[in-house]
């Protein structure tokens, strides 16, 4: 791959506790997923597709669910929004819905 970087991109990892944001960063950063492990909360990863490369910041904001304070931040100049819900949980998914308040706009 191309070491020249066409776009750096940020990604965020949101949703409830306990419905796989961990499993999923570690998924795209190519770590290996321990179930015991806590972390990583942030990731690069680099990927060309279409003879185009991007590097995509990705970062996990489970350290800071309970303060909506802390997690607005981490939305600005955010290019990508991942929300992950638990199928057999309502609740996971309504707060989904509940985030894309605090959401920017643009």
């Amino acid at each position: 791959m191309n070491k020249y970087i066409d776009k750096t991109f940020k990604v965020i990892i949101e949703g409830s506790k306990k419905t796989g944001k961990q499993r999923l960063l570690c998924e795209l950063i190519q770590q290996q997923f321990n179930q015991n492990q806590i972390g990583p909360d942030f990731g690069i990863e680099t990927v060309q597709q279409l003879k185009f490369n991007a590097k995509l910041q990705i970062w996990d904001t489970y350290k800071q669910q309970d303060n909506m304070k802390l997690i607005i931040p981490y939305y600005r100049a955010t290019n990508i929004a991942l929300l992950v819900f638990d199928v057999g949980q309502l609740q996971t998914f309504k707060l989904c819905k509940f985030l894309r308040l605090y959401w920017p706009q643009n």
